[in-house]
């Protein structure tokens, strides 16, 4: 009986593990799963190309050789022709025969991108400054680190929905939405998001609040920051260009940070900033309706990679 008992369980599972298998596909595979965005917190990836530079030259100008960045754009947005700008620093450009500091993208840099359920990797380019050489003749190695400063210039979009409607405090039995919510956020793949969205609403006014917040590892600057070189600009730093709409037009935004409007410049302090913003809703109709909002970010980030180089006495 024992045994017969194990045949039954051994059977029932392998049943159950079939259904499971070819009955009930997995969520992932179905294309309706699909958000607006890719996402990610990412904006571009960078690193230095193999050997360039070395870890060692020798003196006296026998040695020439490049220092050269891969750059991968992980993120959505294309970044434009000559917004992409590498500054070299940490070593003397006369004493190694280079000529500018700084080099531009010659291209569009595109970002990642899906074609149905398909996601497309963005573009890979290369940054080569001038080809190097130390001049002088030593009389001891000599060991300094170099680093490379990348400033690119991003965008971020982000969806939301609101619940609206003409006296949001109101509540009616044909309402579909709640007007006070936490309101989810989808943000294109981007190193600074939308997150934490609320809305709350008076007798003809809605108010929502977001956070714009930095996710990535390096600095935000505002989107006019730099054009020639990726050299620290303090008064710059930490600034990002706000814009908000609503996907149909015709809606009055006011945000206070904003200048009570709905777009401007607005500061992070500790890496984010809290953003209000207000509806007049005595226009809109009597029962509740979702809109559709965007939120566009622009803003440059700033990123940096190094190497330690050694000049040796030869």
């Amino acid at each position: 009986m024992k045994t017969r008992g194990i045949f039954y369980f051994i059977t029932f599972a392998l049943v159950l593990s079939l259904l499971g298998a070819e009955g009930c596909p997995s969520k992932k595979t179905e294309t309706s799963d699909l958000g607006a965005y890719i996402g990610g917190t990412s904006g571009l990836d960078m690193s230095f190309v193999d050997l360039e530079p070395p870890s060692e030259v020798l003196d006296n100008n026998q040695d020439p050789f490049y220092i050269t960045l891969f750059v991968e754009n992980m993120g959505e947005y294309i970044i434009p022709k000559g917004k992409l700008i590498a500054t070299l620093s940490g070593i003397n450009k006369e004493a190694f025969g280079i000529k500018s500091l700084s080099v531009k993208s010659q291209n569009d840099v595109f970002g990642r991108s899906r074609v149905g359920t398909e996601v497309l990797e963005g573009s890979i380019e290369e940054l080569q400054f001038d080809q190097a050489n130390y001049k002088s003749d030593l009389t001891a190695n000599f060991a300094t680190q170099l680093r490379v400063d990348v400033c690119y210039n991003y965008q971020t979009n982000s969806l939301i929905k609101l619940c609206l409607k003409k006296n949001p405090k109101q509540r009616e039995q044909e309402d579909l939405c709640s007007v006070s919510s936490s309101i989810s956020v989808e943000n294109s793949g981007a190193p600074v998001h939308v997150k934490e969205v609320k809305s709350v609403g008076s007798v003809d006014t809605i108010m929502f609040t977001f956070i714009v917040e930095n996710d990535g590892v390096g600095e935000v600057y505002e989107n006019n920051a730099f054009s020639d070189s990726c050299v620290l600009k303090s008064e710059k730093k930490d600034k990002v260009n706000v814009k908000v709409k609503s996907q149909s037009g015709g809606m009055n935004i006011k945000c206070g940070v904003l200048d009570n409007g709905d777009s401007g410049v607005i500061r992070l302090a500790g890496g984010r900033k809290t953003v209000s913003c207000s509806i007049k809703t005595s226009s809109l109709q009597e029962t509740s309706f979702e809109e559709p909002f965007e939120i566009n970010l622009e803003y440059f980030y700033k990123d940096a990679v190094g190497k330690s180089l050694t000049v040796i006495d030869s």
